[in-house]
C-alpha cells in the first residue's frame, strides 16, 4: 500500500518544523537508513528520500502555495517512494496536489497541525508530539511493506 502522510494547517503554525522533526526522528531510529538529499536544497527546508530496508520514503517540508510541493510529489511518485511525508495548507492548491497523488495508487492520511497558541514552548511541545504521531504512522506503513516483502 502506497501512502501519503500529509500534515495540513494554516501558515506559521510549525508544519515545516514538525516535518523536520519527523526526518530527525527517523534518522535517530534508523541510523543505517540511506539518505539522498535533493540537489540544490538550501536553508532549513527538507527534501530527501530515506530508504529504510527496501522502502523509500520521500519527505518534503515545503507546503506553501506556489512552492515546490507538486513537483516534489511528482518526483517521489516517479522514483517509486512507497511513503511520502509532506505539508500542505488547510485548503487550496497544496491540498489538491496531495489529493491528485491518489491517481497513482496512493492512500492519503491527513494530520491536522494544532495551533498551540502564542507560546513558543507550548507550540514546540505540540510540534514534537505531532512528529511522533507521524513517525508512528510511517512505522505502521513500514511494517506493512516489510510483511509484503516477506510474502513475495
Amino acid at each position: 500500500m502506497k501512502e501519503v502522510i500529509a500534515l495540513r494547517g494554516v501558515a506559521g503554525k510549525g508544519k515545516s518544523t514538525t516535518i523536520r522533526k519527523v526526518y530527525n526522528l527517523l534518522l535517530g531510529k534508523y541510523p543505517n537508513a540511506a539518505v539522498e538529499p535533493a540537489p540544490g536544497r538550501r536553508g532549513i527546508d527538507v527534501k530527501v528520500v530515506i530508504t529504510i530496508g527496501e522502502v523509500k520514503i520521500g519527505i518534503e517540508s515545503r507546503g506553501d502555495p506556489g512552492r515546490a510541493l507538486p513537483e516534489s510529489l511528482d518526483e517521489f511518485v516517479e522514483i517509486s517512494c512507497e511513503i511520502i511525508v509532506c505539508t500542505t495548507r488547510s485548503y487550496g492548491d497544496t491540498v489538491i496536489a496531495v489529493e491528485n497523488v491518489k491517481r497513482n495508487g496512493y492512500e492519503v492520511v491527513w494530520f491536522e497541525q494544532e495551533d498551540a497558541g502564542d507560546s513558543e514552548s507550548v507550540q514546540e511541545v505540540a510540534n514534537q508530539q505531532m512528529a511522533e504521531r507521524i513517525v508512528s504512522e510511517v512505522e505502521k506503513s513500514l511494517a506493512v511493506e516489510k510483511g509484503r516483502a516477506a510474502t513475495r
